[in-house]
């Protein structure tokens, strides 16, 4: 009876350190097939106005595997950004903002530009797989101004069922404005080094921008809080990009209402292998990996006929091999304990 007890404690212990060892999460998604194109259609509708005649542009930022992994295209790579670090929706948002300002600050071209028909649609057709960064200009009906928040969207993405879906139907992030008073503005900076604060520059440099235009440069230190405010013009819209970026730290800029928030994250830089322990190398500059896990915004089915408010991104893994290995290991499991307890019973 020792040994069958034993025997049974055992094999629980084994299941049990096969599960844990195992990745938390499990997705069944099908590998990526790069052969086939994609589309993206967007919904601007407020409230049930159709919003005709928005101007929108979209940048690649990223091509996309099989595995659903993303490389950061040559025209964004020198940017302090970091696919790797985002793990939340609010990341993900974030770095749009924060892509969107330097995209208005150093005039980067879009991949493509269309407007909304009447009804307040507009699709792009034939997209090469990737990541891309939807941007859609400010809209002025009469007194009331409409903003859309930038967003990243994945082509293709993953639906409620975790299938790849390469037709996509969005209804991006807007709000109305009504007010008439000049609003006041203010650039906060925050760290985010906690441990290496002496890494920190003295001073940074912030460049503001109005209407897409270079407006003017700022400089932020202890003497003035890491803070600046400035009233705005009626009408007007803002962003903000910090320039000269100490090596080491990437950036993300949120804008919060009329407060913008630029936070550096520090990565401290990652020695290489010394070859001989008695004569270490010279720490060579790290190379950040532009490859990413997939970040997937909301998706739609393909037959969609009714767009959907962009959801939280979920984290993506690609790994179906662990679900018939549970499966066979649980019915293992099963049949020993009825075999033990039947001879018990014997």
């Amino acid at each position: 009876m020792k040994t069958k007890n034993l025997f049974l404690r055992k094999f629980i212990i084994i299941f049990l350190l096969i599960i844990f060892l195992l990745p938390k999460t499990i997705y069944t998604a099908n590998n990526i097939d790069l052969n086939n194109k994609g589309s993206l259609t967007l919904d601007f509708d407020y409230k049930g106005e159709k919003l005709g005649n928005v101007s929108v542009f979209i940048y690649k930022i990223a091509n996309i595997g099989e595995d659903a992994k993303f490389k950061i295209t040559d025209e964004f790579k020198d940017y302090p950004i970091d696919l790797n670090e985002i793990d939340s929706s609010s990341k993900w948002n974030a770095t749009a903002q924060t892509l969107a300002a330097y995209i208005s600050a150093d005039n980067i071209k879009e991949s493509l530009l269309g407007k909304t028909d009447e009804n307040g649609l507009l699709r792009f057709s034939n997209l090469d797989l990737g990541l891309y960064l939807v941007i859609s200009k400010d809209f002025k009906i009469g007194e009331s101004t409409y903003k859309f928040a930038p967003f990243l969207i994945s082509i293709p993405n993953l639906d409620e069922n975790n299938n790849w879906k390469y037709n996509l139907l969005i209804k991006p992030k807007m709000e109305k404005n009504d007010n008439n008073e000049p609003p006041e503005y203010k650039v906060v900076k925050k760290w985010n080094d906690y441990g290496s604060e002496k890494e920190r520059p003295k001073e940074i440099k912030v460049e503001i921008l109005k209407d897409n235009k270079y407006y003017k440069t700022v400089i932020l230190s202890e003497e003035n809080n890491w803070t600046y405010s400035w009233e705005g013009e009626r009408g007007s819209s803002y962003q903000v990009v910090e320039r000269n970026i100490k090596s080491g730290y990437t950036v993300t800029i949120v804008k919060n209402e009329n407060i913008f928030i630029i936070t550096n994250n520090y990565r401290p830089e990652k020695p290489t292998e010394p070859t001989n322990p008695n004569k270490p190398t010279k720490p060579k500059e790290s190379t950040e990996s532009t490859d990413s896990t997939k970040p997937n915004s909301s998706t739609n089915p393909e037959d969609s006929t009714k767009p959907i408010e962009r959801e939280n991104l979920p984290k993506t893994g690609l790994l179906k091999w662990p679900i018939p290995i549970l499966a066979g290991l649980g019915m293992v499991f099963l049949g020993v304990g009825l075999f033990l307890r039947s001879r018990d019973k014997k």
